[in-house]
């Protein structure tokens, strides 16, 4: 018997199973990143025996139910349109149906009724981040029916197996499948084992503020905090690795920016690299500097090349000894600090003098791979600089962007370093303040990602911050946990807390400077594409937190965790309340979520419902002549289904005869103007404006401009409206993308 197994040692993986938290953050996909919150399913990957088990139909199966229950469920047709169950209980009266979670999607169902009070619902699922890689993915959920028929998945989880390319379902060893559930529930109801609890913040909107939003991509900020904590100095630069010249300041905590660039060197703007900006303290004379170092002076032709970097010119920098007062240009360290940028970690050694570690290349311009990272001393606070000397290189590793931190005893110096051909994040340590290394090692799973920043808490744990790479989107995350858990590999005893959420291109986010104040207060200044569609380009933000909050929101989810520990040892019924809290999405679907408590998003929270729509050439010709009703959404959420009465409990392919509507919104503007409309619908639309249709992104060649738009309730569609001066008329023609809901939504960003 083939033994069953988890990804990354029994790592416990996220899986969206509602579609509130993805509607707060706006993910592009299933496949994104979410925090794994105890309402999340666990999914353990499977390898065990297997029974064969043909489907009757594509997306449907039939089955009678524990307590006889007989019951129809419908898979969702694709990621972004849910499913749904109907069901009679006892085998006669009422037919009651309802939603089931967002991911159970695919085709060729099977299930079958366990003696429990569990089901288990096996089928194809080609929709999973690697079914590129591995072919069509089997997916079998297994948890209690009477969650399942009251909307909830508490007690469900989720066992992914398959082969490549593979086809047809079959249902898993449940026993084999419940022994490694009940051990991964354990080890997260305990933050022990190999379970790694993660929270997010429900205010997050509350804890951030944008230091710099712009046109342009801003990226790869830079910051330091002064001894009063209240002001701060940021720096970045434009584009990948573009050039420097921004930068703001904050006096009040990092509650607002003022740009201050005019008081910059004129220099800086022509030096590249991300830069890293540093306080030092020299330890003889006690004066006080920022020094702000980039990679590189002016690049020619504004890309990288093997010309493009003189190694003379190698760590440039601007620096100010009144604390940011005035400043003046410093020249290059010079060719031995040939790098791909320069110091990305620094730490204050016991001896007053500062250890600063980059990376370089094995190119003549110093890029390139091979990786290798270097450090450098400056016993002088700062002002000089010696001769580097190597920490790590290993052919098999990209190494770079090192962080340096001592252990809580001083006793050996951690380098935790991000590894660029996709491997684990990597680590070493030495015994003698830096001047030998021991031979890099993997670093915990728990922290695999890249840029890490290190802060020691004062309850002698640490707060390591970077851009995570174990999920499939890329957010900045925190994890907080003990030093031994960092040394021994294992990220045991830790936990992640989302920071900054990302909606842009994958990779474009998470290079930040962390300030521990004296209050306890934590301010992470990054960048991010941190409001959806808000901006399309990259943004400086700042975010704050405290860990006695994560502790507390940790503390929360340790006792739902221990509830379905609870539920599944010894079989004990969850209360309304708790299954409440694992309900499905389309009962609590937020279209904008946080996002409506932006500024600069209003969502049209007045629509009028009309339907059905007839087939026809110009069906927006009908609606003044249809039945209508109009319809308050405080949160723009419009149940079509319930205004039109339309009967979608059992819904045939196609929908034949076809269902359609139409939902129309009022929008008031001051004069002319153009203005991005967000619209979200489970299903396929057409969209009018002010009586014109508008073409879809399916092409521009008048045949095929209006076919229509793909529908999505997770990210929603957006296009660019001509709007009037005075009354606007946004008009959707929907249709039902899946049983039990007929949802849309709108809103338009000022």
């Amino acid at each position: 018997m083939r033994n069953m197994k988890t990804e990354n040692s029994i790592r416990v993986h996220p899986f969206l199973s509602g579609m509130l938290f993805a509607a707060m953050f706006a993910a592009s996909s299933l496949a994104a990143a979410v925090p794994y919150r105890a309402t999340d399913l666990l999914s353990i990957d499977y390898d065990g025996p297997i029974a064969e088990a043909k489907p009757v139909q594509r997306n449907c199966v039939e089955f009678t139910a524990p307590g006889g229950d007989t019951v129809s469920l419908y898979l969702g047709s694709s990621k972004n349109v849910p499913g749904w169950l109907s069901y009679k209980e006892g085998g006669a009266g009422a037919t009651k149906h309802g939603p089931i979670p967002v991911g159970m999607v695919g085709f060729d169902p099977v299930a079958a009724a366990l003696d429990d009070g569990r089901v288990v619902i096996a089928h194809v699922n080609p929709f999973e981040p690697d079914a590129k890689v591995y072919g069509f993915r089997m997916m079998a959920w297994i948890g209690p029916w009477a969650s399942l028929k009251a909307g909830s998945t508490f007690g469900f989880y989720r066992v992914r197996y398959g082969r490549p390319n593979c086809r047809g379902s079959w249902l898993p060893d449940v026993k084999a499948a419940d022994a490694l559930y009940r051990r991964q529930l354990r080890s997260l109801a305990t933050c022990g084992g190999d379970g790694l609890p993660t929270v997010a913040f429900d205010d997050y909107p509350s804890r951030v503020v944008a230091v710099n939003e712009s046109q342009f991509y801003d990226a790869h900020p830079s910051s330091v905090m002064l001894p009063d904590e209240k002001t701060f100095y940021c720096f970045w630069d434009l584009a990948h690795g573009g050039p420097a010249g921004p930068t703001a300041k904050s006096v009040d905590g990092g509650l607002t920016w003022k740009r201050i660039d005019d008081v910059i060197p004129a220099e800086f703007r022509r030096l590249h690299d991300a830069p890293v900006a540093f306080r030092f303290v020299d330890p003889a004379s006690g004066r006080a500097r920022i020094r702000v170092f980039l990679g590189y002076a002016e690049i020619g032709d504004g890309t990288r090349g093997p010309k493009d970097r003189p190694l003379a010119e190698a760590m440039p920098s601007i620096m100010s000894e009144d604390d940011g007062l005035t400043w003046k240009y410093m020249p290059p360290l010079g060719a031995d600090f040939a790098c791909v940028i320069s110091f990305f970690g620094m730490m204050q050694r016991r001896d007053g003098s500062y250890f600063g570690v980059f990376h370089r290349g094995a190119d003549a311009n110093g890029d390139g791979s091979p990786l290798e990272v270097l450090s450098s001393v400056s016993r002088d606070g700062g002002l000089t600089w010696e001769k580097p000397l190597k920490v790590a290189k290993d052919a098999k590793y990209d190494l770079c962007e090192p962080a340096v931190f001592y252990s809580p005893d001083q006793s050996e110096i951690c380098c935790l370093m991000r590894e660029n051909k996709g491997g684990p994040s990597q680590m070493c340590f030495s015994k003698d303040d830096g001047l030998t290394w021991s031979k890099t090692e993997p670093a915990p799973e728990a922290i695999r990602g890249h840029r890490h920043v290190v802060q020691r808490l004062p309850d002698g744990r640490y707060l390591v911050v970077f851009r995570n790479l174990d999920f499939s989107y890329q957010h900045v995350y925190g994890w907080i946990g003990p030093y031994e858990s960092i040394r021994d590999g294992s990220g045991r005893g830790g936990y992640l807390v989302l920071l900054v959420p990302n909606h842009g291109t994958p990779w474009d986010c998470g290079y930040q400077s962390v300030h521990l104040k004296q209050d306890g207060e934590i301010v992470v200044n990054t960048y991010s594409r941190y409001r959806p569609w808000a901006n399309a380009t990259p943004s400086i933000v700042s975010m704050r937190f405290r860990v006695e909050e994560t502790d507390r929101m940790v503390e929360a989810e340790k006792r739902l965790w221990t509830a379905q520990l609870d539920a599944a040892e010894n079989g004990t019924k969850p209360s309304p309340e708790l299954l409440a809290k694992f309900a499905s999405a389309q009962r609590r679907w937020d279209p904008f979520g946080a996002e409506s408590r932006d500024r600069k998003l209003r969502v049209l929270t007045q629509a009028t419902v009309y339907g059905f729509v007839k087939k026809g050439d110009n069906p927006l010709a009908q609606m003044a002549a249809l039945p209508s009703k109009p319809v308050k959404a405080p949160n723009g959420a419009v149940d079509v289904a319930a205004a039109t009465g339309a009967d979608i409990a059992f819904v045939r392919p196609r929908f034949d005869p076809p269902l359609a509507a139409f939902v129309r919104w009022e929008l008031d503007c001051p004069e002319d103007c153009r203005r991005f409309v967000r619209i979200k619908n489970d299903y396929y639309c057409h969209v009018f404006v002010n009586g014109e249709r508008l073409p879809s992104a399916y092409g521009t060649d008048g045949r095929n401009s209006y076919r229509p738009f793909t529908g999505n309730l997770g990210y929603g569609i957006r296009f660019e409206a001509a709007l009037k001066k005075g009354r606007n008329e946004i008009v959707l023609l929907t249709s039902p993308g899946s049983g039990g809901q007929w949802l849309s939504a709108a809103a338009v960003e000022e």
